[in-house]
């Protein structure tokens, strides 16, 4: 069913859209576009310079690219593998992968956007470059959120992990690390010597980061499929 305001119903799923704000969301991306995601641990006690109680260290990225439209993806990926500050090592892999134009794509985008402000703000060296990036930030939570798209196996949850298996084939299931939270502990144990970070483990970290940057490729061609 369509509605003349654009709002369509389908009776079969049960997923509703509105056509006119995922029209106004896709008009403002820019090509190359960048989906983009990171993980971060915390220690109660900083062990780095220039770090504070229960701050948030990015350690790892990863990074889709699609050049343009209908375009072949690109991955890459950072994981930080010495037991040592990832912070400089991530800044600079972040500002070589992500150039200097294009829409960056994140999922709930106060959380790239606020690490992004801490790590100019402690590598002032590097704050330009940086805070760039957040300029170019785009939150693909909020046709979610907002729900300009709906769908009633989100369960009113706007989490990537309630909307990847809503509106795709896709979930964490098959992952060994199948949230943030896992990855956080895993790291910070190996930055701890609690554990040595090696073999399976590098895969299976490198492995849950991509899940969630395709997941927002997987979750994007959606809004474009409905916007055709």
């Amino acid at each position: 069913f369509q509605a003349e305001d654009g709002i369509r119903d389908d009776l079969v799923t049960g997923v509703q859209t509105c056509a006119l704000p995922i029209y106004e969301f896709l008009s403002n991306l820019e090509y190359p576009l960048y989906f983009l995601d990171y993980e971060t641990f915390q220690l109660p006690v900083p062990i780095f310079n220039i770090s504070r109680p229960y701050q948030q260290i990015p350690f790892q990225f990863s990074l889709h690219i699609q050049y343009k439209p209908n375009s072949e993806l690109k991955h890459f990926e950072f994981l930080h593998q010495n037991n040592s500050d990832p912070r400089e090592d991530f800044i600079q892999n972040l500002i070589k992968t992500c150039d200097n134009k294009g829409s960056i794509i994140v999922y709930h985008q106060s959380f790239e956007e606020t690490r992004n402000k801490e790590l100019a703000r402690d590598f002032p060296q590097y704050s330009n470059q940086i805070l760039s990036l957040n300029s170019r930030l785009v939150d693909l939570e909020i046709p979610f959120k907002n729900k300009y798209i709906y769908s009633p196996k989100q369960q009113s949850s706007s989490s990537i992990k309630k909307v990847l298996p809503a509106f795709t084939d896709l979930n964490y299931q098959d992952l060994e690390i199948k949230s943030g939270g896992d990855a956080m502990n895993i790291y910070a144990n190996f930055i701890k010597g609690e554990t040595l970070l090696e073999g399976n483990l590098i895969k299976d970290l490198l492995e849950y980061c991509k899940r969630d940057t395709y997941a927002m490729v997987m979750l994007l061609n959606q809004l474009l499929e409905l916007n055709e």
